[in-house]
């Protein structure tokens, strides 16, 4: 089946509306899966010859498994009376496939949509696409339909299974009874008998791609009220779709919700964390904390207008956390810095470097320790290169370095290093040198400082810091692109051109994780704008 973002099921309908006749449809999860009958599937493993279904032999043993396996025993048990009368052999056969029993029959159903569902299951043993069945009953040269009073209500299975005229198969349309009305009126309910199996001639097949399942189960849930519960309507199905393996739907409670969705954060599947985020901004409503978490998921995601859009809802808020309890000046700041820092990555990422360090500027008021201060200057440093605002990137640098704070995380090497390539380009050779040499002496030093320092010491040799005459940059801070060449220009003469190529800059801190005081979860944070691929120094 072909896969279309706006509409898989009106796909669906379209290739099934090829398909010419009166057809009923049949739905299974593994497109690997014979057409068979689970009879023909416990026949099969019972003799332990995945062939014995094709040999002489199988017609006699398929009667005989009926007989003494199911029928004579049920009806022994008084499973054969319904509401005081004795139902026909396919009516008990039916009532005992209702019940999970492996019979001749064949669950088929007029609704292409209901086969549609079932083919979308998830195989609990492998990740495999599904496959739906469509058979035109309508043709008469390749089946026959039972009657349900004149011949169902009549005829032994015995004897249908040798009456039918050119082993053609039959279909049947139960009644339905007291225990499986609900479910046979839900899934339009077709019985399809094989000989014992369906020629494939008479068989078309539609295949459901395994990436396409989870969507077309959620456009079936919402646009056509079609889901587990809506077609095993009885308490038997009821509760199988209620088991401790199944996922919640109902529930009103957002707080589950959030949860659920921060740990399918942590575990980066971040589609389903917004699926179980927007559930619980739909109960809780306008809620500052879920806005936030919503933007964090498509931060991480790279989708950073999405992100932003969202950012700006949770500043918005009224309401700022989930749990009701008042915003205490703590919480407050934590949520304004989180917010703010984070919508200033999406801002860079997306180029709006402006908006970004007004969001850093004002983050900075929200830290309570250098902890934080060093982390939002240094990102703030960075987009101050990339705006080519170099002087103002050297403060920022300097104010993290003079921080005192050198602990884990505290980006000490990287700003070192960030600022020496800044020293470069403003031609202060020496103070560069020095810088990069503090940056390998760190706890945690930045290895592509050493080779800076080697191009720095061959630009030196050829151009002195006292004889450089003048600097330029390139590109054209306009085109928002980060600097990549830096020209001297020195009055003695030099080769033409003689460049030496410097490591670019580190990139910012990511994205603070999320806040959830409900469960203490630290969540990991998104990305931060992406560091230089470096520049080269030109010697002109």
């Amino acid at each position: 089946m072909k896969s279309n973002k706006t509409s898989r099921i009106a796909n669906f309908l379209e290739e099934i509306g090829e398909i010419p006749g009166t057809c009923a449809y049949r739905g299974q999860r593994n497109a690997q899966w014979l057409l068979h009958s689970s009879a023909i599937r416990r026949l099969s493993r019972f003799t332990k010859d995945p062939f014995f279904v094709n040999s002489g032999s199988f017609a006699e043993a398929y009667r005989s498994y009926h007989r003494d396996e199911l029928l004579e025993p049920s009806r022994n048990a008084g499973f054969g009376i319904e509401e005081g009368r004795e139902v026909s052999d396919l009516e008990l056969l039916a009532k005992l496939q209702h019940f999970g029993a492996a019979t001749g029959l064949l669950d088929f159903t007029w609704d292409p949509l209901v086969a549609l569902w079932f083919a979308c299951q998830k195989d609990r043993e492998q990740e495999c696409p599904g496959k739906v069945f469509a058979v035109n009953l309508g043709d008469q040269q390749e089946f026959r339909r039972i009657s349900f009073q004149s011949d169902a209500d009549k005829l032994s299975f015995e004897r249908l299974f040798s009456l039918r005229k050119g082993n053609l198969p039959l279909y049947w349309e139960p009644m339905a009874n007291s225990s499986a009305l609900a479910r046979t009126i839900a899934q339009r309910s077709v019985f399809v008998i094989g000989v014992p199996i369906i020629p494939r001639h008479a068989v078309n097949e539609i295949r459901i791609n395994f990436e396409d399942k989870q969507a077309i189960l959620k456009e079936l849930a919402e646009k056509s009220g079609i889901g587990g519960t809506s077609l095993f309507r009885d308490v038997h199905g009821f509760s199988r779709f209620n088991n401790d393996k199944e996922s919640i739907r109902r529930m009103h409670n957002p707080a589950a919700y959030l949860t659920r969705g921060n740990w399918s954060y942590q575990e980066q599947e971040y589609s389903e964390a917004l699926e179980s985020y927007q559930r619980a901004l739909q109960l809780a409503g306008d809620t500052g904390q879920i806005f936030l978490l919503i933007a964090n998921a498509h931060a991480a995601m790279r989708d950073h207008s999405e992100a932003i859009k969202y950012y700006e809802d949770a500043k918005q808020c009224d309401r700022m956390f989930l749990d009701g309890a008042s915003a205490t000046s703590s919480r407050t700041r934590t949520f304004n810095r989180t917010l703010l820092f984070n919508r200033a990555n999406s801002r860079a990422v997306s180029h709006d470097f402006e908006g970004a360090v007004s969001d850093l500027c004002k983050a900075v008021a929200f830290c309570p320790n250098a902890y934080w201060r060093v982390r939002v200057i240094f990102n703030r440093a960075n987009i101050r290169v990339r705006m080519h605002q170099l002087p103002a990137a050297l403060s920022d640098y300097q104010k993290v370095i003079s921080s005192g704070g050198r602990g884990p995380d505290v980006p000490f090497a990287n700003a070192q290093f960030n600022m020496g390539n800044v020293l470069v380009m403003l031609g202060r050779l020496e103070d560069a040198r020095e810088s990069y040499r503090e940056s390998l002496n760190s706890s945690k030093p930045n290895s592509q400082a050493e080779a800076n320092i080697t191009s720095l010491e061959q630009v030196i040799q050829r151009a002195p810091e006292g004889e450089i005459a003048s600097i330029a940059t390139r590109p054209d801070p306009s085109t928002k692109k980060p600097i990549d060449q830096v020209i001297f220009r020195i009055p003695h003469s030099c080769q033409p051109s003689e460049s030496f190529p410097f490591d670019g800059f580190v990139g910012n801190i990511g994205n603070t994780g999320g806040m959830d005081p409900l469960n203490e979860i630290n969540l990991p944070g998104g990305e931060g704008l992406d560091g230089t691929s470096g520049f080269a120094v030109t010697l002109s």
